[in-house]
């Protein structure tokens, strides 16, 4: 798991570890993004993030099966926290959840955990 950005204690790899108790948090800005290597390109059947308080109000699910090249599986543009599912599919070894705004503009982005249907 990587992160544009990551506060101190809150690394890249609490969005993935299991435990909704722990968060990635990233620093202040808007633009921002976190994803997953999944090891080899696999089916996706849909997405599943737990936000905190500090969620994203904008942001696009993307996939990449090179790392470099992402598609948007899904868009939002008006998060509302909690939990949000999409069951937007594809091909992809990377899962990236590109974040463009924030529900807290002093704060950075807070996701508990991020899963993945279908891999």
């Amino acid at each position: 798991v990587t992160a544009s950005s990551f506060q101190a204690g809150s690394p890249a790899g609490n969005a993935a570890d299991g435990n909704p108790a722990t968060a990635w948090r990233s620093n202040a800005t808007d633009t921002e993004w976190v994803q997953v290597d999944l090891g080899s390109v696999r089916t996706v059947s849909g997405t599943r993030l737990k936000w905190g308080a500090n969620f994203a109000k904008g942001y696009q699910v993307q996939f990449s099966t090179d790392g470099v090249n992402f598609a948007s599986a899904a868009a939002v543009a008006n998060g509302t926290g909690g939990t949000a599912e999409s069951s937007a599919g594809g091909l992809a070894r990377y899962v990236r959840v590109f974040l463009t705004a924030r529900s807290n503009t002093t704060a950075g982005y807070e996701l508990a955990e991020g899963e993945g249907f279908g891999v």
